[in-house]
């Protein structure tokens, strides 16, 4: 199981998560989309690739089961490059405004340099209602 907020090796996150789900009360409906990037791509000094996709997911219908919705960026561990430094792995939730989304309206093509601010004005989604993070290190 993944410690949010703790640090991991690449090994313990290679597989999916099996869960996420947020606790607490949300100010908006369903359905959610949930993104995993990595801000410090290729490395915090120079994250020339900022921010690494490591996973989309779109139309989940539970804050409970962010996970289950439809994946429209299958889910790729982290994999720092070896001494680079402790990366940053974060997760944030977003409203979809009740409406439903395609994901090849929304998916980029590339995981590298995903734009963040982008995605959020193509879902209408405004600021994340929550999220949360990792660190991952390949010393």
């Amino acid at each position: 199981s993944v410690v949010m907020n703790g640090t991991l090796t690449p090994a313990q996150t290679a597989k999916p998560p099996t869960m996420v789900r947020l606790r607490g009360a949300v100010n908006c409906m369903p359905p959610f989309a949930l993104v995993m990037i990595d801000p410090d791509a290729p490395s915090r000094r120079r994250p020339t690739a900022r921010s690494w996709l490591h996973w989309m997911v779109v139309n989940a219908k539970s804050t409970r089961r962010l996970h289950e919705g439809k994946t429209v960026k299958r889910y790729n561990g982290p994999t720092p490059p070896r001494r680079s430094g402790p990366h940053r792995y974060v997760f944030l939730a977003f409203c979809q405004g009740r409406k439903r989304v395609r994901g090849r309206k929304i998916a980029p093509r590339r995981r590298n340099n995903f734009n963040l601010a982008k995605f959020i004005r193509k879902l209408k989604a405004g600021n994340p209602f929550g999220g949360n993070f990792f660190y991952a290190e390949n010393a």
